[in-house]
């Protein structure tokens, strides 16, 4: 009996649209970390390395790492910043990507088109935007809260945090 339920698991999980896509880390620079969440200790991560819902990735002085999504969505974490991924395309049922940053700068771009309710979540506590088709850099001061979007192609929505939920 639990070799079936083993099985109908592993198939469950098998089926396209079951589970969320995940990001993979791309090129990285200096020291890269994600906390796990199980010992609650940061470790070091590769290039290659899967990232999932509710991974807190951050990067070192002199640092940098780009988050891969499989739909062509690129996140890149400069050096001293720290993000937190809320959910990833699939988990949830608007289908969005949404991101914390926690502070420093993340380069976002999302310049394929995505599905008709997909929508790319950056927060900020002062302030969220939210992309379709875009390219912006986000750069958080978080002592200061203050919040700071260049526009390199495409519109942005920005919001105060309490109008996007």
């Amino acid at each position: 009996m639990k070799i079936i339920a083993g099985l109908l698991c592993f198939f469950y999980f098998l089926l396209p649209g079951q589970i969320p896509e995940a990001a993979e880390i791309g090129p990285i620079k200096g020291l890269v970390q994600r906390l796990d969440l199980r010992k609650y200790k940061w470790e070091k991560v590769r290039r290659g390395d899967s990232i999932l819902k509710d991974d807190r990735i951050r990067t070192g002085r002199n640092s940098r790492a780009e988050l891969v999504f499989k739909n062509k969505i690129y996140l890149r974490a400069s050096a001293n910043s720290e993000i937190n991924v809320r959910s990833l395309f699939g988990d949830t049922k608007e289908q969005d990507l949404d991101v914390n940053l926690i502070r420093g700068t993340l380069w976002t771009s999302a310049l394929r088109k995505l599905k008709k309710k997909s929508r790319v979540k950056i927060r900020t506590p002062v302030a969220v935007m939210a992309v379709k088709g875009t390219q912006f850099n986000t750069v958080l001061q978080s002592v200061t809260e203050q919040l700071e979007v260049i526009v390199v192609e495409g519109r942005i929505e920005v919001l105060p945090p309490s109008k996007m939920e």
